[in-house]
């Protein structure tokens, strides 16, 4: 029965989202028609249509600001230059919330430059525990190779010790509640 009703649900919700902006479209289609712009009537729809996969596109497939713009919002601290060499992202649950994570490649100067300013910041602690590392375990990084973390709400840093990767993840929930966790196992 409950299977059923989710069935049910599934598809009430395809008709919701995908039925009544299509009627929508039909409609407005053909009163455009009528109109003196008849020539003009399939722009409109077609203009929805794109900007609506457009949209859709991007939130599945976020480019490189998105994560340039959220490290910067998360940290207080501009975006470091160098190569991102791999990015992605999970869809936000209910309340608004995703996890991400960026792998980037810096020379020297702007590695030891980034960990300074993290070091030195007061904002950003020091990790007592080493935080979950699969989503980046399986592009060829491995949890040996970590230097340091440290995090700041729900953003953590790992430094890798070859002096030139950091990996940048945002956290659904603040890394300082598993750190309070971890402490009080601990005693």
């Amino acid at each position: 029965m409950k299977s059923l009703l989710f069935i049910l649900f599934v598809l009430i919700c395809i008709i919701v989202v995908l039925g009544i902006p299509t009627i929508a479209m039909i409609w407005l289609y053909k009163k455009m028609r009528k109109t003196k712009y008849g020539k003009f009537a399939f722009l409109v729809p077609t203009l929805v249509l794109v900007f609506g996969l457009s949209e859709i596109y991007f939130a599945v497939f976020p480019n490189e600001s998105f994560y340039k713009e959220d490290f910067e919002t998360l940290s207080n601290m501009k975006f470091p230059e160098g190569a991102i060499l791999y990015k992605t992202t999970d869809f936000p649950d209910i309340h608004g919330h995703y996890a991400s994570v960026v792998v980037m490649e810096l020379n020297k100067e702007n590695y030891n430059k980034l960990l300074k300013k993290v070091s030195e910041t007061k904002a950003f602690k020091l990790c007592n525990i080493l935080y979950d590392t699969r989503i980046f375990t399986r592009k060829g990084f491995n949890e040996q190779y970590i230097k340091t973390q440290y995090y700041k709400g729900k953003l953590l840093l790992s430094f890798f010790k070859d002096g030139k990767t950091v990996v940048v993840q945002r956290g659904i929930s603040e890394f300082e509640y598993a750190e309070k966790a971890y402490s009080l196992r601990t005693k």
